[in-house]
């Protein structure tokens, strides 16, 4: 019982003096801080949005099926978002428009939160003078172009101008 005693202070000893420091917590830094969304709205009201968004206010996703063996880019900030489905090249395409089979582009801009039922939306889809992206590079995944769109729908004729892009994905 003797040595017990010592043996039990000596551990507890140890232990006391190897405490652990705490991690130091950091602000949450958004995975390409770089990433940059850009672009002009013009409302059916007149009024115009400028969106400027970088790092977390931009969303640059990528998604493959293995059934269709379709891959999508979904690329946008704030309201409006642009869909890339088949497109492997830089190059300017039409929105709506579907340069080969299974490709096609598309312009969306959404105002509104689609839980209380005041989500309105309007499309590039089936617009005679739609516009258009200009994709400079894709590579690495890296896409970088600029945009114009005309889109129309539940939330009205919607003039998109000045829009430009670049980020990792």
């Amino acid at each position: 019982m003797k040595k017990l005693i010592p043996c039990l202070c000596t551990v507890l000893f140890i232990f006391n003096s190897c405490k652990k420091e705490t991690p130091q917590l950091t602000p949450h830094q958004p995975q390409y801080p770089a990433n940059q969304f850009k672009a002009t709205v013009f409302t059916p009201l007149g009024s115009a949005i400028y969106i400027d968004g970088s790092g977390d206010k931009t969303m640059y996703t990528c998604g493959y099926s293995i059934l269709d063996r379709d891959s999508a880019l979904s690329i946008g900030g704030g309201t409006v978002v642009i869909r890339i489905r088949n497109i492997n090249e830089k190059g300017t395409y039409l929105f709506g428009s579907s340069p080969g089979p299974g490709q096609n582009v598309n312009c969306y801009y959404s105002t509104g939160d689609a839980w209380y039922a005041n989500f309105l939306s309007s499309t590039t889809s089936g617009v005679t003078s739609p516009g258009s992206i200009t994709i400079d590079s894709l590579k690495n995944r890296f896409i970088s172009g600029t945009f114009t769109a005309q889109c129309d729908g539940e939330a009205g004729k919607i003039r998109i101008t000045n829009g430009s892009f670049k980020g990792n994905y």
